[in-house]
């Protein structure tokens, strides 16, 4: 569907579509933080869902932010996205979320590398006093090196070592969770449904030929969006080569970011995916 009705190459079209991406991101947090201050919730969280969606989405809208801070297409005013990248490092940091605090590193990382080397430098510093003189944030850093933080994640790859042998091939099939987990009795928390990793998800439900075919379409996708960007920019179509750049960027954290299986970051994924698409096919474009 997002294929059919987004022509890449009318660039109004397409830099409104990213600032409706931005934008919501960045309203999405300014409510988490009004919650998260005025009525102390333990953590931010999303209108509609957990902090772990909230997180996600924050951590992809960065890395699209990310990549295209030097587009004036996109930011005229540099100040202006300065101000976006401090709101949603924030935004990230208070969901608690490790996983996504790793992302959203990674992506600045490699933002940094590439062409923001100040941005590295800010980021030391605000995620380095935040840690310093926030106590629940280094208080939720240090609770990685705890058995009692991965208990109950253990328990659920335990389960699953247990029955990763019984139908390597095509799995056990969609949704099925709760029908073959073995340790119900010992979990904490008994609404789980999932197995907490979308690859060992895949694997569980899919099998060898599910993820399989995943890893394969992830191989194909960097491929065909690191040889397309060079195009782009053989083509001068730089708001092209900077969006499939940003893009990918985005793509990578959520790999990395899981939850893709998610309803609501399903469809960010599948949107980001779709434009990554919708550039391949402008560069191949005789």
């Amino acid at each position: 569907m997002f294929v059919n009705e987004i022509d890449i190459e009318n660039k109004n079209r397409v830099k409104l579509i990213v600032w409706i991406l931005i934008l919501s991101g960045f309203v999405a947090t300014l409510y988490g933080l009004s919650y998260y201050t005025f009525i102390k919730q333990d953590r931010i969280s999303a209108t509609t869902s957990g902090y772990y969606t909230l997180g996600m989405y924050l951590t992809a809208i960065l890395s699209l932010t990310l990549m295209l801070g030097e587009n004036k297409d996109i930011f005229p005013k540099r100040i202006l996205w300065w101000i976006l990248v401090f709101i949603f490092i924030i935004g990230i940091l208070l969901t608690f979320d490790r996983i996504h605090w790793i992302a959203m590193t990674f992506a600045i990382l490699v933002t940094g590398i590439l062409k923001e080397r100040k941005l590295l430098i800010f980021y030391i510093v605000i995620s380095g006093a935040l840690l310093l003189f926030y106590h629940p944030l280094y208080e939720r850093l240090t609770l990685v090196f705890t058995e009692h933080d991965f208990s109950e994640r253990g328990v659920i790859w335990n389960g699953a070592f247990m029955l990763i042998g019984k139908h390597p091939i095509f799995g056990f099939g969609q949704n099925t969770f709760r029908e073959i987990f073995p340790f119900f009795e010992i979990m904490r928390v008994k609404g789980v449904n999932n197995w907490h990793n979308d690859y060992l998800h895949l694997y569980m439900e899919s099998g060898i030929v599910g993820l399989g075919a995943y890893l394969f379409l992830i191989i194909v996708t960097f491929k065909s969006a690191f040889t397309s960007r060079n195009k782009l920019i053989t083509q001068g179509r730089i708001f092209n080569r900077d969006l499939i750049s940003a893009l990918t960027l985005s793509f990578t954290c959520f790999l990395i970011g899981g939850f893709i299986l998610d309803p609501v970051t399903t469809l960010l994924f599948l949107f980001i995916y779709s434009l990554i698409a919708l550039n391949v096919k402008l560069a191949n474009k005789t």
